[in-house]
């Protein structure tokens, strides 16, 4: 199969620029949006989270399954990248609109809008990781194409995490949570753009035939019938809770224990350029050692820079260089689990005889949607045990609490992610034999 070019790239890495912007406001911002803006206490918005989230992680796999079934002229999977593209923009930007009503009317309005939000975002994340298997079954291609999507999806988050607060800052005029709402705008209108663009332009190149007639039950043995999925999942479960937790986290950090939220774009900056610079070397690194080595001595250098870090809580020095060798660690894991992933597409194809690639990408975002809501309400809960008050200096035990909450909590999580993903079948070695037994029988049933 031809190599997919860099304009093909290109054009589809802007879908992962538009939905990550998004996605990079909500996980670190919304949480101190709703407790310092709009009054709600963190567990309130705790258990908003995971309601929320619970709620899309059991429409994720449906929406695997409309999308297999689906053909259209935009193809199986462009016209849901469009169309959850243009709606998760738009409820972006209600999510972040405050409604001049009592408390419990805004908490009503808080659970409608996030949740259509998240139904929204679903409804184009799933396709859109999917539609990479759709673009070429070679593993170093993947690798490839992963690689520059998750570098672009890193400036997405970290252009959200860096330009948010200066924003708010200057577009509020004084008031934050008006701040917050005109940034929704433009964030939303970048979701709107990007995934548009990834939608029209990106072509399939892998085609299966829709299954209008394949049962439920078939489709939910392509998860079951494949343990290296499985595997895949909980590892991505343990890398997104770990990293939610600190996403969301972070912003009280710097808040309320370094007492400098300005500081918070050179956190964010040295998260991001080590990251970028990991996700690019990663292919040629993939390519000499394979995906498992470097991943777990990627994540290993996840566990101990973020252990580490909550005995530099007073050191601004060395908070910056531990969290740019997480950066490292985790940019490259976060690559070689997403090409991981993909893998498994062919091994489900072989041992089912289906090629259900929405069904898997699909429980992969349920696995982050799941993620988020752990995470998420674990911060809220967290938060309140601790004794946090809004907008308040905090308690020596508070404080503590929120270091552990950047450091070892993160660092345990990160280390559980390593042993799951230790075992991981799939060698490069055994994928090229998949690809080539599946190649043969298509060969002979076209006889």
């Amino acid at each position: 199969m031809k190599k997919v070019s860099g304009l093909q790239i290109f054009t589809y890495s802007m879908g992962a620029l538009g939905q990550t912007f998004i996605y990079g406001l909500m996980s670190a911002y919304l949480m101190i949006f709703y407790t310092d803006n709009v009054g709600f206490s963190a567990a309130v918005v705790g258990t908003l989270f995971l309601v929320a989230r619970i709620w899309d992680a059991i429409l994720d796999p449906i929406i695997g399954l409309v999308v297999d079934r689906s053909n259209t002229k935009l193809g199986k999977f462009r016209p849901f990248i469009l169309a959850g593209g243009i709606l998760a923009g738009i409820f972006t930007v209600a999510t972040f609109f405050s409604p001049q009503v009592g408390l419990v009317g805004k908490i009503v309005y808080a659970y409608i809008t996030y949740i259509i939000w998240g139904t929204c975002y679903g409804l184009t994340d799933a396709p859109y990781w999917a539609l990479s298997s759709a673009m070429t079954v070679e593993p170093s291609e993947r690798t490839k194409i992963m690689s520059v999507l998750k570098i672009i999806g890193m400036l997405g988050v970290v252009g959200a995490m860096t330009l948010t607060i200066p924003l708010v800052t200057s577009l509020g005029h004084g008031n934050n949570a008006k701040g917050y709402f005109v940034v929704s705008i433009l964030y939303g209108s970048i979701c709107i753009i990007g995934t548009t663009i990834a939608a029209i332009f990106t072509k399939e190149r892998v085609r299966s035939a829709p299954k209008a007639n394949e049962k439920f039950s078939d489709s939910i043995k392509v998860i079951f019938q494949n343990p290296p999925l499985i595997i895949v999942l909980f590892g991505l479960l343990f890398y997104n809770t770990s990293s939610v937790i600190r996403d969301v986290q972070r912003t009280y950090f710097f808040t309320y224990v370094l007492h400098n939220i300005k500081l918070l774009p050179l956190f964010a900056i040295t998260t991001a350029l080590p990251m970028v610079i990991s996700m690019a070397l990663t292919p040629l690194i993939g390519k000499k050692l394979g995906k498992k080595r470097p991943f777990i001595i990627a994540g290993l250098i996840a566990v101990v820079s973020c252990a580490v870090s909550y005995y530099f809580v007073n050191n601004l020095q060395m908070l910056l260089i531990l969290n740019a060798f997480s950066g490292v660690g985790l940019g490259m894991a976060l690559v070689l689990i997403t090409s991981m992933q993909g893998d498994t597409v062919e091994y489900a194809e072989l041992k089912t005889g289906k090629r259900s690639e929405s069904i898997v990408f699909s429980m992969c975002t349920f696995t982050m949607k799941l993620a988020t809501a752990i995470g998420g309400a674990m911060v809220g809960y967290y938060l309140t045990f601790i004794g946090y008050k809004p907008n308040v200096e905090q308690t020596p035990f508070t404080i503590n609490g929120m270091n552990m909450l950047m450091s070892w909590i993160p660092a345990i999580g990160f280390l559980i992610m390593v042993i799951v993903i230790s075992f991981f079948p799939l060698s490069e070695k055994r994928h090229a034999e998949i690809v080539k037994e599946l190649k043969e029988r298509d060969m002979l049933e076209e006889k």
